[in-house]
């Protein structure tokens, strides 16, 4: 209720249900448009949407209709989490779909930013890469670089440790796997790594991951001919 005083005041804030895992921020369409996980069920975790919210300050925002729901097929069992970015002025959400037996990269696009359609191929990512072991593959994040989309996928290396497997493509459609991005050590940055992010920041670029089981962890260093080398081998 509005005078719990532990409800924040300064913070984008669901009005009730399940919610997790923000993701997707992006200025599009004149508004600032944030995505989340939800399960409008109730305050439990399962069944998971994308929940919605808009602002044109940061500051204040309003709560949109549910951006994804699970629908018979490959997100059957959830849509979960991802990442956005514009692609030719329309909206396009990459997201882990999950139908109970297995995870899948998915594509959903808008033209307004509210109304979002998934696509008709999907899964655009159906499975890891040939080889790769590893059960857990999920958390897309999504890059442009020039006419180049690059794309991470949270997992882990067997016995090794995490990694987020790196990924290519001209439409958002077909993608091709390229390598892992990095590969941590079990025993300093986790046995798997989700919600992978990679930014520039001024003239390097930061992996930043949440370690499984555990915490947040970054690493800096240089991104040249699709290839990163961290400073350290050990995260921050």
């Amino acid at each position: 209720c509005s005078d719990d005083p532990h409800r924040p005041a300064y913070h984008a804030l669901p009005p009730r249900a399940w919610t997790n895992e923000p993701h997707g921020l992006i200025h599009f369409g004149g508004q600032y448009h944030l995505f989340y996980q939800k399960n409008p069920n109730g305050p439990y975790w399962g069944h998971i949407h994308w929940g919605h919210m808009t602002s044109s300050d940061l500051y204040r925002w309003t709560e949109m209709p549910v951006a994804l729901s699970p629908e018979p097929g490959p997100d059957s069992e959830g849509c979960w989490s991802g990442s956005v970015i514009e692609y030719q002025g329309k909206l396009a959400v990459l997201y882990t779909a999950g139908d109970g037996h297995r995870s899948t990269i998915c594509l959903a696009l808008s033209e307004d930013g509210l109304h979002i359609t998934k696509h008709q191929g999907n899964p655009v990512i159906p499975e890891p890469p040939q080889g790769h072991e590893f059960p857990d593959f999920r958390d897309p994040f999504v890059w442009r670089e020039g006419e180049t989309y690059y794309l991470i996928i949270g997992s882990a290396i067997k016995e090794k440790g995490g990694t987020a497997l790196l990924y290519r493509s001209k439409d958002l459609v077909t993608w091709g796997y390229r390598k892992p991005l990095h590969v941590g050590d079990r025993e300093s940055s986790g046995v798997f790594w989700e919600m992978p992010i990679f930014i520039k920041v001024g003239d390097q670029h930061a992996l930043i991951v949440c370690e499984v089981p555990g915490r947040a962890s970054y690493w800096v260093g240089s991104w040249k001919d699709e290839t990163f080398v961290p400073k350290s081998a050990c995260p921050q």
